[in-house]
């Protein structure tokens, strides 16, 4: 039944106009960070977090409810059941991408960030941001602070830059405590000699650069959300500052990034007139310390467990299908994966994710393509650092239970 311990109370932080910020996201096989996860939130100055349970039976619902960040209003709960889909038809994307919604993991992200959309506007939030229970945003204020400058400043949408999770060891029971070296996002490596030898050591190991995105995750303006066109995308109006017309270096538009590969991929694409007429250049914001944090597969048994094809990276759609070197590591995981050859994927894991030669990485971080990031206080300096949850989670008493149910706590379950 449900829990009858008290529960600390959890005030929500005080937002300047425009700065109420909500978050969603879309959660599955995350038992191990889910806590980590909305602690780091909290102590960032999120309103609230509305989490969307792709199994309605999974072990997370019972951590966020013995936590007590449920009852405490922080965390907002809706499981992927019959009444959501039934609510789906309703959404802008529907046509778009209904028909893949059971096959695809990002098409019901899509559906479900239009819904929380819906939500954010109930709740009076000004900012939805879309992130998964991997990644970690840091920003250099407390978001309400940060996100009422955005509003102050007619941001419609900001692509944040995202950097991607670097484990020295393959096996973690909280990978968002574990892990804080991180690959540098490729349009910020430094062009030097030294640089360029660490770069290309990792691309030997990896067959690429990032194993996963490197385009950043975005925040809307709830405001002037139209659509959600990817997990990391929305259509915004209006797209530019009113009275002002296109700009090259896209100085005239309401979509801000720091994402400098995103902005220069962008940037060339209209030089080459590739730009289709409906899409922006953004304008480039010099923020280095707003950060996305992506602890991409950084544990074995993530990295075993990841469902390739849902994920729609291999898939029908061919929406999100990855065209780069990565996809075809992506091919090779899942064969391994299908076929239950673990040990073969495990040996695979640790030659290219996991490093663990302290002096590797000590040259590769003075070289500034990893960074060391300490999130633990992730609104700078005049924030504060994660609080405890509500109340303590009884994960051996959680891990009993869903194994006498046939669950087991299956993040850290091969």
């Amino acid at each position: 039944g449900p829990d009858a311990r008290p529960c600390e109370p959890w005030p929500p932080a005080p937002a300047p106009a425009g700065g109420r910020a909500v978050l969603f996201s879309q959660i599955r096989e995350c038992a191990s960070v889910i806590e980590t996860f909305v602690c780091h939130y909290a102590a960032l100055g999120f309103h609230k977090l509305l989490l969307y349970l792709d199994d309605p039976g999974d072990v997370a619902r019972d951590i966020l409810e013995e936590s007590g960040w449920v009852a405490a209003g922080f965390v907002e709960l809706t499981a992927v059941d019959d009444a959501l889909r039934g609510a789906w038809p309703s959404l802008p994307s529907w046509r778009r991408v209904g028909s893949y919604a059971s096959m695809e993991v990002q098409s019901r992200q899509i559906l479900n960030g239009e819904h929380a959309l819906r939500r954010a506007r109930e709740l009076g939030a000004d900012w939805l941001l879309h992130v998964d229970s991997d990644e970690l945003l840091c920003l250099p204020e407390p978001a309400p602070s940060f996100f009422s400058g955005l509003s102050a400043r007619g941001c419609t949408m900001y692509t944040f830059n995202n950097v991607e999770g670097v484990p020295q060891a393959p096996d973690s029971t909280d990978v968002l405590r574990s892990v804080r070296l991180f690959r540098q996002n490729l349009g910020l490596i430094p062009r030097n000699p030294q640089a360029g030898m660490a770069f290309f050591s990792w691309q030997l190991r990896l067959g690429g650069w990032f194993i996963s995105y490197e385009n950043g995750k975005s925040a809307v303006s709830v405001r002037h959300a139209s659509k959600c066109l990817s997990v990391c995308m929305w259509e915004v109006h209006p797209q530019l500052e009113p009275g002002k017309g296109k700009a090259p270096d896209g100085s005239t538009c309401t979509w801000f990034t720091n994402n400098r590969t995103l902005w220069d991929a962008a940037v060339k694409r209209r030089g080459e007139g590739r730009l289709h007429p409906d899409e922006e250049v953004p304008r480039h914001d010099d923020c280095p310390d707003a950060l996305l944090l992506h602890f991409c597969v950084c544990d074995f048994a993530s990295f075993w467990r990841k469902r390739w094809t849902q994920l729609g990276y291999l898939s029908a759609s061919d929406q999100f299908r990855v065209r780069a070197s990565s996809g075809a590591m992506m091919a090779r995981f899942f064969r391994l994966q299908r076929e239950g050859r673990q040990s073969e994927a495990r040996a695979l894991y640790e030659t290219m994710c996991v490093c663990a030669d302290g002096a590797t990485l000590s040259s590769h971080a003075e070289a500034g393509v990893l960074l060391r990031v300490q999130p633990e206080r992730p609104a700078g300096p005049s924030g504060g650092a994660w609080p405890p949850s509500r109340r303590p989670v009884r994960y051996a008493e959680l891990a009993e239970a869903a194994e006498a149910r046939g669950a087991a706590l299956d993040a850290w379950m091969l």
